[in-house]
């Protein structure tokens, strides 16, 4: 399945992004998955807006369950 990409909008400019997918499962069907997202630290308004349109579309979709995979903010690729 496709990667679906949400952005929240604030006067005109990106104030963050949240990248989504859909997977089958053999256990509960379908899964929703939020892949990657970028939000200002603090913006606690963009960072609900795409909660919500993600989880909404995640509902259109009938995923059984969500899925948020974060890592620790002190943990980095080298």
């Amino acid at each position: 399945m496709d990667y679906v990409k949400f952005r929240a909008v604030r006067s005109d400019k990106i104030c963050g992004y949240m990248t989504a997918r859909v997977i089958k499962t053999d256990s509960v069907g379908k899964e929703g998955l939020i892949v990657d997202f970028i939000v200002r630290p603090g913006d606690n308004d963009a960072m609900r807006a795409l909660l919500a349109e993600v989880l909404k579309y995640f509902k259109s979709q009938n995923c059984a369950i969500a899925h948020c995979y974060i890592n620790h903010k002190n943990a980095q690729k080298t």
